[in-house]
């Protein structure tokens, strides 16, 4: 619509405006309808389409450019229902209204923080692509962002990618150790030993019956102590390594390593293909974290991580099809009981 065709349209609209405000009586006195006697009323201006006072409507067209201006108050400021608002969408398809930019979300089901959920949608999205089961593991993840793994180390590329080879190749083929053995303990998947062999029955340290690998001592343990703080007196004695084969259904149950017949730090070897393990508080089940452990990364568990936290991994967390683990521990410091030729750790 042009100037000149809103102002025909305006003209016309006061004309019918007048006609309706005014009544003739007998006499040919000319006095105020009874609806012209009440309080002036909003009409559209044909201009910017805003609702002003039909009092003073001419004056208002006559002035307006057609824009819609935004109001403020005597101090000059622009009140909040004029101010330009950010809509940000959280992970519910929830909708934030508010004057500022909002980066985060809120994971709790009451609204707080100028969250609004969208009509008829109960908070969730209507494609069905998230749904509240995926809104209660955000809910997990913002809390397990919170808790601390006391003593727990990463090292991102501990080995080089011919050396993680020759490792695998090298268990796989041992001959000492024999093939992989079928395993349920803590778990289903396959697994070989080496070095001295805690008892648990017994609560005894047993000698080793096949030795640690030359290759792992070479590759592995000789880096330790300049690898990390914690590992420089870390002298393992003891290794077992683990076979997951996802196909196959491999898990690791929550457990806690031995806390007698094993030393304060564990540490383990990632190899062929990354994943999640779990850690939850055996006394507080709110603490729970989730931690990826990089293909060829060395995992360090010491002090609380060590002691209070159960640890495992889950089928779905395993994310290849096949991981190789090797799990090192130093079996306390072993003293020789002169009855009898197993090792029993100090008390």
């Amino acid at each position: 619509m042009t100037r000149d065709d809103a102002r025909d349209a305006f003209q016309a609209l006061m004309r019918r405006a007048k006609s309706t405000t005014t009544t003739t009586t007998r006499g040919g006195v000319r006095k105020p309808s009874a609806s012209a006697r009440k309080p002036s009323t909003l009409v559209p201006c044909p201009m910017c389409s805003r609702h002003v006072s039909s009092a003073v409507i001419e004056a208002h067209a006559s002035a307006c450019d057609g824009k819609r201006p935004r109001l403020r108050d005597e101090a000059g400021k622009m009140p909040s229902s004029e101010k330009r608002r950010d809509v940000r969408e959280d992970y519910r398809g929830r909708r934030a209204h508010t004057g500022r930019t909002t980066t985060g979300f809120v994971a709790k089901d009451d609204l707080e923080g100028g969250w609004i959920a969208r009509a008829g949608e109960c908070g969730a999205r209507s494609d069905g692509a998230r749904s509240d089961a995926f809104a209660a593991l955000a809910r997990g993840a913002k809390l397990q962002a919170k808790v601390k793994l006391p003593g727990h180390y990463i090292l991102e590329n501990f080995i080089t990618e011919d050396e993680e080879r020759r490792i695998v190749d090298w268990l796989d083929d041992d001959i000492a150790a024999g093939p992989w053995r079928d395993s349920s303990f803590n778990g289903a998947h396959q697994g070989k030993k080496y070095g001295v062999e805690p008892n648990l029955l017994k609560r005894c340290v047993e000698p080793a019956r096949v030795p640690m690998p030359k290759i792992l001592r070479d590759l592995v343990v000789a880096k330790f102590a300049a690898a990390h703080e914690t590992l420089k007196h870390f002298t393992p004695n003891e290794c077992n390594a683990i076979n997951y084969r996802k196909d196959l259904g491999s898990v690791l149950t929550p457990h806690c390593d031995d806390r007698q017949l094993s030393s304060d730090i564990l540490v383990n070897l990632s190899l062929c293909s990354d994943c999640t393990m779990t850690y939850s508080h055996e006394k507080f089940a709110s603490k729970r974290v989730d931690v990826r452990l990089p293909r060829r990364s060395l995992q360090i568990q010491s002090g609380s991580t060590r002691y209070d936290y159960m640890h495992s991994i889950a089928n779905e967390n395993l994310h290849g099809n096949r991981r190789v683990s090797v799990t090192f521990r130093e079996s306390g410091v072993l003293q020789k009981s002169p009855q009898t030729p197993k090792w029993r750790p100090n008390q």
